[in-house]
């Protein structure tokens, strides 16, 4: 009973990837930080970012402004919460002389080039590149 249960809970989505139907989350966050790179680096980078931080006033404002933006759940929404989880951190690495990008990725794609291409990017660039957090919400 309990395999049937496991097999009825997963699906096989159109690219072959197996989902599970339990899980209710829909994106893969992950907030980069990163300086000293190349622009085709940074390209690669802020392609999929909701909002580049470069300073602790735009990151306090962007807290702010964000927040209950309205009555539904919007990405506004969204962005302030994920401004939440790392406040204090961010504002060490903008001083520092990093930029904050914060990347939302359906699941779907988050198991693929993406997150693939950003953590690579993390252990060649070494320190410049660095992932803050990374979460599946």
């Amino acid at each position: 009973m309990a395999c049937r249960n496991r097999i009825i809970n997963k699906i096989q989505n159109n690219k072959g990837m197996i989902l599970d139907m339990k899980s209710k989350d829909k994106y893969k966050v992950l907030i980069v930080a990163y300086k000293n790179i190349d622009e085709a680096t940074q390209k690669k980078i802020e392609k999929y970012a909701l909002r580049s931080i470069t300073s602790v006033d735009q990151l306090e404002h962007d807290k702010n402004f964000y927040s209950n933006s309205t009555k539904a759940f919007s990405m506004n929404d969204r962005i302030s919460i994920y401004i939440d989880w790392i406040t204090e951190e961010a504002a060490e690495k903008i001083q520092e002389g990093y930029t904050i990008a914060i990347l939302e990725l359906p699941i779907e794609k988050s198991e693929g080039k993406v997150v693939g291409t950003v953590k690579a990017l993390d252990i060649v660039f070494g320190d410049d590149v660095q992932i803050l957090t990374e979460r599946s919400v």
